[in-house]
């Protein structure tokens, strides 16, 4: 379970994990779409009416 929602920028996460912030746009985009949801404070709300963050 993650601890917290960090609300991190594409650009911080590219450089904790050495990847493009496109990269990161991209995956972001997929978990999105799976989530059904359209942006970051949504996947959050879902994530922590899921149980799986704070």
């Amino acid at each position: 379970m993650l601890s917290k929602a960090g609300g991190r920028s594409n650009a911080l996460i590219s450089d904790d994990l050495f990847i493009t912030s496109q990269t990161v746009k991209f995956h972001l985009s997929n978990a999105y779409r799976k989530m059904g949801v359209q942006n970051r404070p949504e996947a959050t709300h879902v994530a922590a009416r899921l149980g799986i963050c704070d």
